[in-house]
């Protein structure tokens, strides 16, 4: 059964070890509101954020995660082996970075 974008939401705040990051997931969500984005979209995009949110801890804020290294490490977490996906069709990475360029340029437009 697919979370439901209420569910998401509320795991932002409960789920996010850091309150800054807890914080600009709010406000990137209220920015995909505002800006008429499909719930199915804004519900992908906060799922990926959050687990993002989550690997860094509650010491690094997205403002610090402009390195590569932090993102491919999140990212090769996502990858499936090849006994559970042998024929490769689970392909989410290309969202995944979607997602995480979204609220890294989101930070950079907003804050900077």
């Amino acid at each position: 059964m697919p979370t439901l974008l209420t569910t998401t939401v509320r795991h932002t705040y409960d789920g996010v070890p850091n309150s800054v990051n807890s914080q600009l997931i709010a406000d990137f969500n209220s920015y995909m509101k505002d800006n008429a984005t499909p719930e199915r979209h804004q519900n992908n995009n906060l799922k990926t954020i959050v687990a993002f949110a989550e690997s860094l801890g509650s010491e690094i804020t997205f403002f610090q995660t402009f390195t590569k290294d932090q993102v491919t490490k999140f990212l090769d977490t996502k990858i499936r082996s090849n006994s559970d996906d042998p024929e490769q069709q689970s392909i989410t990475t290309c969202c995944l970075i979607t997602a995480i360029v979204s609220i890294i340029t989101f930070t950079i437009y907003w804050f900077f």
